[in-house]
């Protein structure tokens, strides 16, 4: 029977944050959709440490934490047209990937004329490491 290695590794926890604009266009036969908002997230992320490797990513991780979305509004164009705004309640989200790939939900709600709207999903993203000064960073791709 082959025994393997063990790998050394410690566990790294850090706290992260994010800032990005999300845009969704839809179109049908007689009118335009648009949807925006600035979501701003904060988690925090458990992941291996792995000197001399950080900006490669290194290896599996797991990431909890809050979101709020700011700014949202919904606009229609066309034969029926209507912009709506209306306020978003803070969710959470999870994630869990490999290195640079990784597989996220988010629980979202939005408040508009006091109704409860569920805005809940899943999503798949890339992380691609950046340089910022002498350090390489993180930043989502989508």
């Amino acid at each position: 029977m082959l025994n393997l290695p063990d790998i050394p590794h410690t566990p790294k926890l850090q706290m992260r944050s994010r800032l990005g604009y999300k845009i969704e266009l839809a179109e049908n036969d007689n009118s335009r959709y648009n949807f925006s908002a600035f979501p701003f997230d904060v988690g925090l992320r458990l992941s291996r440490h792995c000197d001399g490797y950080d900006h490669l990513g290194c290896g599996f991780f797991i990431e909890a934490g809050a979101t709020k979305l700011f700014a949202a509004q919904y606009e229609r164009h066309g034969a029926s047209a209507q912009q709506v705004e209306f306020e978003t309640t803070p969710g959470l989200n999870v994630k869990a990937g490999w290195h640079f790939l990784y597989l996220g939900y988010t629980q979202q709600t939005f408040q508009s004329n006091g109704n409860d709207l569920d805005a809940s999903y899943f999503n798949f993203g890339i992380e691609v490491p950046l340089p910022l000064g002498d350090r390489w960073r993180y930043g989502d791709v989508f």
